[in-house]
């Protein structure tokens, strides 16, 4: 039997003479042509003129990979002319230092960190190699490691962060205020944590001028 449709706005129905009335939304909550185009969008429009609100949650995720892929090789690149490889090393070291004598689980290193278990072996064994690290294996029949800042890796997280903030500075900074930049933090902390956690550690600690 034929089909009739008939367009209104976000909404496209599909209906035939003695069938139940369809409702099929012309763009998907998931459609990638709607929601990663900027043609035709104006941001100070009221939700950029979504439908639905939910697209919103879409937004956050893509424009955090954006910007985290914008971002990070120059930040990174300042960071490798210090000898650091990755951006991670200075959370890692500065983490591990500052669990004292002690010294800092692998394992709750991982959760800390949000770096899967695969990911942060590889930084680990890449700073263990350059004497930045040593690592000693706790006997419980499961080899969990107990990390340890060595000599020549004390206080590198302080000695690179000049670098480190300039670089991050240079960024953010001619793009959105102070004000907004803690706006932004306290939205991606209630994201990240699923609430505002008391300190960021190493992200506004004294070395942070």
């Amino acid at each position: 039997m034929p089909q009739r449709q008939r367009t209104s706005g976000p909404v496209q129905l599909i209906w035939s003479r003695g069938a139940k009335l369809s409702i099929v939304f012309r763009v998907s909550l998931a459609d990638p042509g709607r929601l990663l185009t900027t043609k035709n969008i104006n941001p100070d429009q009221e939700n950029f003129g979504d439908y639905d609100p939910r697209i919103g949650y879409n937004r956050v995720w893509f424009n955090l990979m954006r910007l985290h892929r914008n971002m990070m090789p120059p930040i990174a690149a300042a960071l490798r002319r210090e000898g650091v490889n990755d951006p991670i090393w200075y959370e890692i070291l500065l983490t591990i230092e500052s669990a004292g004598s002690e010294g800092h689980m692998m394992g709750e290193l991982e959760d800390k960190l949000f770096l899967p278990q695969y990911a942060l072996s590889r930084h680990i064994s890449r700073l263990v190699k350059a004497g930045l690290l040593r690592r000693e294996y706790v006997a419980d029949g499961r080899r969990k490691q107990r990390l340890f800042v060595t000599e020549k890796g004390m206080g590198l997280h302080q000695r690179i962060w000049p670098t480190y903030v300039k670089a991050i500075q240079a960024e953010i900074a001619p793009r959105i205020s102070t004000d907004e930049a803690y706006s932004a933090t306290h939205m991606l902390m209630r994201i990240l944590y699923g609430k505002e956690p008391g300190d960021d550690i190493g992200l506004h600690s004294n070395n942070s001028k």
